[in-house]
């Protein structure tokens, strides 16, 4: 059995685009603000910078990043190689389908899908 192993979730990702690239933050981390709320009660020109700043205040402390150009919710299947029982893992990929995410695991990090070994004769 390998050490790192395939993780695949899906669910309602946060997608922060900023100075240190995309960060995807798992689902039931943390929310984001309604916007709708939030521009019900924004008192100012810039309604989605004012937003785009508050809900990066609140997922802050789970991303590389230091700035925010974008921030959105997606639903999506999310893909990383962690070693269970450790705290060893790669950062999360975000995909419509599980099926680019088991492509996403033989192309990039060059692993089998199902067992994480990089020679594998399971599938």
């Amino acid at each position: 059995m390998a050490f790192m192993q395939p993780d695949i979730q899906f669910g309602d990702w946060i997608e922060v685009d900023g100075n240190a690239g995309t960060d995807y933050i798992p689902p039931g981390f943390v929310s984001l603000p309604d916007y709708a709320e939030f521009a019900a009660s924004y008192d100012g020109d810039d309604v989605d910078g004012a937003y785009r700043d508050a809900a990066f205040a609140a997922v802050a402390d789970y991303t590389e990043n230091r700035e925010c150009y974008s921030i959105s919710e997606r639903k999506g299947y999310g893909v990383r190689l962690s070693a269970p029982g450790y705290m060893d893992c790669t950062d999360w990929s975000v995909f419509d389908t599980e099926a680019e995410c088991r492509d996403h695991l033989v192309e990039f990090w060059e692993v089998c899908p199902d067992c994480g070994e990089d020679e594998c004769d399971c599938g």
